[in-house]
C-alpha cells in the first residue's frame, strides 16, 4: 500500500523527539494512517513506532533523488497529521505495552 516513506524526528512537548513518518500511497490506493502505525508496531521496537503519520502526495527530493528530511522536519506536525495518541488510544495501550513480543525473533529489528 505504501510506495515511499520517510521517517524523521519532530519535537516533543515532553522530552525527547517523537517519530513521524511521511508516506506516499501507491497509485489508486487509499492509505489508513492507523494501519501504517500498526504495521510498524509489528515490525519495530516500541520506541521506533511512529507517533505521527502524514500521508503525502510526494516526498521532497534533492536533485539526486534523496529525501529532503529537513523540509519534512520544518513542516512538522500539521492539522492533517494523524496522531496515534489522539486518534487511537487503544492501539497505544495494547500495542506499545507489549514490548518486543510481536517483533520477528522476539526482539527489535526487521524481517
Amino acid at each position: 500500500m505504501v510506495a515511499e516513506a520517510a521517517a524523521f524526528p519532530v519535537p516533543s512537548a515532553l522530552a525527547e523527539d517523537e517519530v513521524m513518518v511521511a508516506v506516499v500511497p501507491r497509485p489508486d490506493r487509499v492509505l489508513d494512517p492507523a494501519q501504517v502505525a500498526r504495521h510498524c508496531a509489528g515490525e519495530l521496537p516500541a520506541f521506533a513506532v511512529p507517533r505521527y503519520v502524514d500521508v503525502v502526495a510526494a516526498l521532497p527530493l534533492t536533485e539526486t533523488g534523496k529525501v529532503r528530511k529537513s523540509v519534512l522536519r520544518e513542516r512538522g506536525v500539521t492539522g492533517g497529521t494523524w496522531d496515534r495518541c489522539r486518534h487511537d488510544p487503544v492501539f497505544l495501550d495494547q500495542t506499545l505495552d507489549r514490548g518486543h513480543e510481536g517483533t520477528p525473533g522476539g526482539g527489535p529489528g526487521r524481517r
